[in-house]
């Protein structure tokens, strides 16, 4: 049998046979942290394979401690990570011009977090979460229930900052008017309006540094490929004249057949958003997509999804969505069509039973009879379908979308 190699930078070479193997192991051109795989698509460490290493404990001893010594940080180290997982390999803004980067840079060494901050990192084998302190100079593995936990109470957070900003408006004001109203000083006025603006910036510094919640993922090949296709089909979701959810009314009697160009039911369509936008009070270096209806916002994340229900958090694995796809033709009653709307025939909006005008309305006019498509993700026990004016848009999303059993793997 024939074996595949990965390294720690994901690169892949093979096949080896066995024996090639052995050789290469005793010669130390494997490493015992690498991967092997006989069809690249299930991965095994290295050090785990019998008989591949003369002593596989000593081995994975000194790959340990290297890993140790990697991760044991003085606090200069911490913060030349910290910049350069939050500035530089940020996706909101790493393409940014260099004088705006270094500006970040400065302004995230001086609102560095209390608690320090955590990176995830994503590999084929699994989840590893890594807390930097920068107080202690040192790191510590977090449990997964422990990072929930820490990512939920972030969200949770009040934010005081936006009443303290309006408190501080609302002083600056009335102290204001007072000023014009008795004799005012236009250097003690801009003194005044500096004084409060610093107020608000050390209010915002403080927020940060206090309840801020930061998150640095590190993706292996397979896990960034994964959210780069998840980014993608929600670009051809984002892409639609008109995305929305919607409830189906059903038309129970002949006037509502008769005013609703014979339809069997009426859509009415509700606002929802498509969104790529950080989650409350949580900092990330990537892109996070999602869905936002009503008082739900459903987001992706590389290993899990994200469920906030009004004041209820919750962490969902890819396992329990389900998504399905369908497409739906009603009459648009008010006659708005969009660039990608499919109409499918057109029809009297005030019609008899033949399909002829009825003619007792003098503003009779004709409405098209559109296809949209359906697109349903039932997340555990947040169901939320999707109405697209694209009634391919739901197909081309389920094509782009990688398999989300597990974005580890």
């Amino acid at each position: 049998m024939k074996y595949y190699v990965r390294d720690s930078k994901g690169r892949v070479a093979g096949p080896f046979s066995v024996e090639d193997l052995k050789k290469a192991a005793r010669e130390g051109r494997i490493q015992p942290s690498w991967e092997l795989s006989s069809t690249q698509q299930k991965w095994t460490l290295a050090a785990k394979v019998p008989d591949l290493f003369d002593s596989v404990d000593s081995a994975l001893a000194a790959e340990v401690s290297h890993v140790n010594r990697y991760r044991d940080l003085t606090r200069e180290e911490q913060v030349v990570l910290f910049v350069d997982k939050f500035v530089f390999n940020n996706e909101h803004f790493k393409d940014s011009m260099p004088w705006l980067q270094n500006a970040r840079a400065w302004w995230a060494k001086l609102t560095l977090p209390t608690k320090g901050f955590v990176i995830a990192e994503i590999t084929p084998t699994g989840i590893k979460h890594v807390r930097y302190d920068f107080e202690n100079e040192r790191a510590s593995d977090v449990r997964q229930d422990q990072f929930e936990q820490e990512l939920s109470a972030g969200i949770r957070q009040s934010n005081w900052f936006a009443g303290f900003s309006i408190a501080v408006a609302l002083v600056w004001g009335v102290w204001t008017v007072v000023d014009f109203a008795g004799q005012f000083s236009l250097t003690f006025g801009t003194l005044k309006f500096v004084l409060f603006m610093i107020l608000i910036v050390l209010g915002y510094i403080y927020k940060t540094k206090r309840t801020k919640v930061f998150i640095g993922y590190v993706l292996a090949p397979e896990a960034e490929a994964k959210l780069n296709q998840l980014l993608s089909a929600f670009v051809t979701l984002r892409r639609c004249s008109g995305v929305w959810a919607y409830e189906v009314r059903e038309n129970v009697n002949d006037k509502q057949w008769k005013y609703n160009a014979g339809g069997l039911f009426s859509v009415a369509k509700l606002p929802i958003a498509i969104f790529n936008r950080p989650m409350p009070n949580i900092e990330t270096n990537i892109n996070v997509c999602g869905v936002a209806y009503r008082r739900l916002a459903i987001y992706f994340l590389p290993e899990k999804l994200l469920v906030i229900e009004g004041t209820e958090i919750r962490h969902i694995p890819y396992s329990q969505l389900r998504i399905t796809r369908t497409h739906l033709e009603y009459v648009e009653t008010q006659g708005h069509v969009f660039s990608d709307s499919m109409i499918i025939e057109h029809r009297w909006k005030f019609i008899n039973r033949d399909g002829s005008p009825d003619r007792r309305f003098k503003a009779n006019v004709q409405v098209p009879v559109v296809r949209c498509g359906i697109l349903n993700l039932d997340v555990s026990d947040f169901p939320v379908s999707l109405l697209t004016t694209d009634p391919n848009a739901p197909e081309s999303f389920c094509q782009t979308l990688p398999k989300l059993d597990s974005m580890t793997r």
